[in-house]
């Protein structure tokens, strides 16, 4: 559905240019599962990115995450991210972390990050406060970014649309990335949506059905 892709395309793309991402760099996504992560994903793998890592609280979503096209499922209740993530990469670390998760998953991140790579934190879904290994930040000498496309100023938003042209919408067009619909809802039955949200159990996105039909 088309109004689930808007924002979460400008999001993804917008965090992988703060990064000065570039097709066959290694990307990390936390919260992959959830919508914008799952665009995410589809949009990191689009661009040429390899591999995708992508992590999720529960092995009941893996498969959900292969199919979108993670290359490495990092499950954070029976693996440890940073570990994981370096398996994965010969032990270098990724080029790029989208975090949208926050809190300590924020702070597992930056040891799992590629020497002069690049953190960009989107969301806070597990909390705003992490505490970090500043060594693990330094000695890798990492740039960390943090984004609130909510709060972008209209000139510069201007700008990150216009960015999508040339790449990102001839991919959708192809049909390699597409909204993942958990399901959709009545506007009258917003508490029902919002209590699916919240549970955590949500594959993608939860639309609002503005009328009837």
């Amino acid at each position: 559905m088309a109004c689930a892709l808007p924002t979460g395309l400008l999001t993804e793309h917008g965090v992988l240019t703060v990064a000065g991402f570039a097709g066959g760099q290694s990307v990390l996504i936390t919260g992959a599962s959830t919508g914008i992560g799952l665009i995410g994903v589809q949009l990191a793998k689009a661009l040429g990115a390899t591999p995708v890592i992508g992590t999720t609280r529960t092995a009941a979503k893996r498969e959900l995450l292969e199919q979108a096209g993670v290359d490495t499922v990092i499950v954070t209740d029976e693996q440890d991210l940073t570990r994981t993530a370096l398996d994965a990469t010969d032990n270098q670390g990724v080029d790029v972390v989208l975090d949208h998760i926050g809190g300590q998953a924020f702070a597992q991140c930056l040891p799992a990050t590629k020497i002069d790579g690049h953190v960009v934190n989107i969301g806070r879904l597990a909390g705003p406060a992490a505490t970090v290994d500043l060594d693990a930040l330094s000695y890798r000498h990492l740039t960390v970014h943090g984004v609130s496309f909510g709060f972008t100023r209209d000139h510069e938003m201007a700008d990150v649309i216009a960015a999508l042209l040339p790449e990102v919408i001839p991919a959708v067009a192809r049909g390699q990335i597409r909204p993942v619909i958990d399901r959709t809802v009545a506007l009258a039955e917003f508490r029902q949506a919002a209590d699916r949200l919240r549970s955590g159990e949500a594959v993608g996105k939860v639309v609002l059905r503005m009328t009837d039909d």
